[in-house]
C-alpha cells in the first residue's frame, strides 16, 4: 500500500498511467516483501520497511528507463496528491489549448476564443486599455505606439523583441494590431499568469540536464505525459520558422503559449 501510495500520488501526478503503474508497485512489494520472509524469519531478522523501499526503488528505476512520459514531480515541491493532480490538469489544458493553436496557425487560422467567450465587462476594461495605447485613435495600434507604450510602462526592450510581439498580434498580418487581436493576447496573458506557477512546476522536472532549453525530446515528453501525440515534422518546421531558427529557451517557449 505505501509504494502504491508513493508512486501514484506522492512522488508522481495521480493519472490513469501512474494509479496503474502504482497497483502493480503495490503487488511487487508484496511479492518482495513475502521473499524476504521466507529468507528472513528463519533468522529471526525483522522485515521492517524494507519491501516497501526495494519495492518503490524498483520501480523509480522501471520508470526512468521504460517510461519517461510518467513525470515525476519535482523533490522540492512535493505536496498533497490533491496539488499534484492540480498541476497535472492545469498542464494539460495549457498543452492541449497550444497545441489546438498550433495546428491552426499552420493553416492560417487564429482562434480568438478567450475574446469571444469574455463577458462584456472584461471586454469593456480592454477596450480601455486599447484606447490608451490608440494614441491617435485610429482604432487600431501601430508598431510606434506599441513602442511608445513600452518606454511608457517603463518595459525595456529590444527592437526584435519588440517587432516579435508586434508580428505576433498581428496575426492577419495587416500591418496594424486590431482590438480583437489586442484583447485575445491580453487574455492569454492573464490566464497563463493565473495558472503560471502550477504549470512550471510540472514542467521544469522535464529540463533534466537543467540546461534551460526546451529540446525537441523533451517537448515531446511533455506532450506525451498529458495523452498528446509527438510534434510532427511539419510542426517543428513551422515552431523553428517561428522562433528564427534558435534554441527554444524557457521564455521564448512561453511566449509561443501566448501568440501561436
Amino acid at each position: 500500500a505505501l509504494t502504491a501510495i508513493a508512486i501514484g500520488g506522492i512522488f508522481y501526478t495521480p493519472n490513469r498511467r501512474s494509479l496503474l503503474f502504482a497497483s502493480g508497485g503495490a503487488f511487487g512489494a508484496a511479492l518482495i516483501g513475502w521473499l524476504l520472509s521466507l529468507v528472513m524469519t528463519p533468522l529471526k531478522l525483522p522485515i521492517l520497511a524494507l519491501s516497501f523501499h526495494l519495492g518503490t526503488y524498483a520501480c523509480f528505476v522501471i520508470l526512468q528507463r521504460s517510461l519517461s512520459s510518467l513525470v515525476p514531480v519535482a523533490p522540492y515541491s512535493i505536496a498533497s496528491p490533491e496539488e499534484h493532480r492540480f498541476r497535472y490538469l492545469t498542464a494539460k489544458e495549457v498543452i492541449s489549448a497550444f497545441r489546438r493553436q498550433l495546428q491552426g496557425a499552420m493553416v492560417g487560422q487564429h482562434h480568438k476564443v478567450l475574446f469571444d467567450k469574455a463577458p462584456q465587462e472584461i471586454k469593456g476594461d480592454l477596450r480601455y486599455i486599447f484606447d490608451a495605447i490608440d494614441r491617435d485613435q485610429s482604432g487600431s495600434l501601430s508598431l510606434e505606439e506599441l513602442s511608445y507604450h513600452f518606454q511608457q510602462a517603463g518595459h525595456s526592450i529590444s527592437d526584435d523583441e519588440l517587432n516579435f510581439v508586434f508580428s505576433s498580434m498581428d496575426v492577419d498580418n495587416s500591418g496594424e494590431i486590431g482590438f480583437e487581436e489586442f484583447g485575445e493576447l491580453l487574455l492569454r496573458h492573464r490566464r497563463l499568469m493565473s495558472r503560471l506557477n502550477e504549470f512550471a512546476t510540472y514542467f521544469i522536472p522535464i529540463d533534466k540536464n537543467s540546461n534551460g532549453v526546451v529540446e525537441l525530446e523533451e517537448m515531446n515528453i511533455v506532450l506525451a505525459s498529458v495523452d498528446q501525440p509527438p510534434l510532427s515534422e511539419d510542426e517543428v518546421t513551422f515552431l523553428q520558422q517561428r522562433i528564427g531558427g534558435k534554441e527554444l529557451n524557457w521564455e521564448g517557449f512561453l511566449e509561443l503559449l501566448l501568440v501561436i
